[in-house]
């Protein structure tokens, strides 16, 4: 093997194990990520809490993390118009504040994975 080959493949070796690349949620929102455990959601027009956790649920779930594991907001809320909301999959990222008001439960700004995903749910997707 050349060396020039061996250069070549160590890399692209290099290359794939970095960070994933953007990807777009099914809602349309740009995800970021930043390094192995954070990631930044880009709003798009008008987007709610709702949408920018759904986005999170989905960019976890493509990395691998398991329905119980945790998604740590770490951008404080309330959202500023226009700058992407920052996530992580470590606690000690977060913020405290998911943005979202919920009743009981952990109130360490993380909701699990499986939890998230419920805001992806659009009632007119299931008309006939």
């Amino acid at each position: 093997m050349t060396l020039i080959k061996l250069l070549s493949g160590a890399a692209l070796a290099a290359l794939l194990s970095g960070p994933a690349a953007a990807a777009v949620t099914r809602s349309g929102l740009r995800v970021d990520p930043v390094d192995a455990n954070r990631f930044i959601v880009q709003p798009r027009g008008a987007v709610g809490e709702s949408d920018l956790w759904c986005a999170a649920a989905q960019f976890a779930r493509r990395q691998g993390l398991p329905a119980a594991g945790r998604i740590w907001r770490v951008t404080p809320p309330p959202m500023r118009g226009g700058r992407g909301v920052m996530f992580s999959l470590s606690p000690e990222d977060s913020g405290g504040r998911t943005g979202v008001i919920t009743l009981g439960g952990r109130q360490d700004g993380s909701f699990n994975r499986s939890f998230a995903e419920q805001f992806c749910w659009n009632p007119s997707e299931d008309r006939d």
